[in-house]
């Protein structure tokens, strides 16, 4: 072969070689320009936030989720509960925000909605008496609350007995009913300590009425427990008015009236005692 011949077969290898070379330092070149400038907009840049992540998508239905976003849950920015723009498997109970213990955020007003303490003791979910737009507007299903009444009204987790309230050895129960503390219209009268007048006021209870009998005896004489009226086995000792004229038995409705007719009372001048016995049951004449 002569030299020539030699000489072309080579050329193109050492063309390769050189071309090689020059891709290899551009190649080069470029990284170490680029990469600073890489580096620096990437240390520049912040993290990605929920907030981001959730903006583009408008026609998003957070509904969808199983949580829909309720009341004060508004109002509530996305990385409150999508940490570091997670997704996945976020936590949606109200004990996981709300409860003794749960995560710590950097909102001070998440404070104010953990439950306290000294919360009444119950077995139910949260919304069985709390709803999302204010913690503080409660509407309490006793059925699901341990314990007694007292347990919980007493003056501290909530409202207790008044100053005013009738002295008794029952409990609540005997007289009010959870769905409303008043009025109380089923009251255990065996349970209550002292006499009617202790309650029956016009203060504590409802008293005798202005145009009532005047009397010096108790009120369970006439009355009973179970129903104010109507009066039974009245006892007329103690009146002190009389019957007729000022008394109960004249043009008043408190007691039965003298018949006007004289075929069935004859007129007369003299008070009822002089011929009527005030406790007989029947009708009778004095002798």
């Amino acid at each position: 072969m002569s030299k020539l011949s030699q000489q072309t077969i080579k050329q193109p290898a050492s063309r390769f070689s050189a071309g090689f070379f020059a891709c290899v330092c551009l190649i080069i070149i470029s990284f170490l320009t680029i990469s600073p400038v890489m580096a620096a907009e990437a240390v520049a840049k912040p993290a990605v936030s929920a907030e981001a992540v959730v903006k583009p998508a408008i026609s998003f239905e957070h509904f969808s989720t199983g949580f829909p976003l309720e009341g004060a849950h508004k109002r509530v920015g996305c990385a409150e509960c999508h940490l570091n723009a997670v997704f996945k498997d976020t936590l949606n109970k109200c004990v996981d925000c709300h409860g003794v213990g749960a995560r710590e955020t950097n909102k001070a007003s998440r404070a104010k909605t953990k439950i306290s303490e000294t919360h009444i003791p119950a077995s139910t979910e949260c919304v069985a008496c709390h709803n999302t737009d204010s913690w503080h507007d409660v509407r309490v299903n006793h059925d699901f609350v341990r314990g007694t009444c007292v347990s919980c009204h007493q003056g501290t987790i909530a409202t207790g007995k008044d100053n005013n309230h009738i002295r008794s050895s029952s409990d609540c129960r005997s007289c009010h009913v959870t769905q409303m503390w008043t009025p109380a219209s089923r009251v255990d009268h065996t349970q209550v300590m002292g006499v009617c007048s202790s309650c029956h006021d016009n203060i504590t209870a409802q008293g005798k009425k202005p145009d009532h009998v005047m009397t010096t005896q108790e009120c369970g004489v006439c009355h009973s427990t179970t129903a104010w009226l109507p009066v039974r086995g009245f006892d007329h000792t103690g009146i002190t008015n009389g019957c007729s004229t000022s008394g109960c038995h004249s043009a008043s409705d408190t007691g039965r009236n003298k018949p006007t007719d004289p075929l069935v009372h004859p007129a007369s001048d003299n008070v009822c005692e002089a011929c009527h016995i005030p406790n007989e049951p029947a009708p009778k004449w004095t002798d």
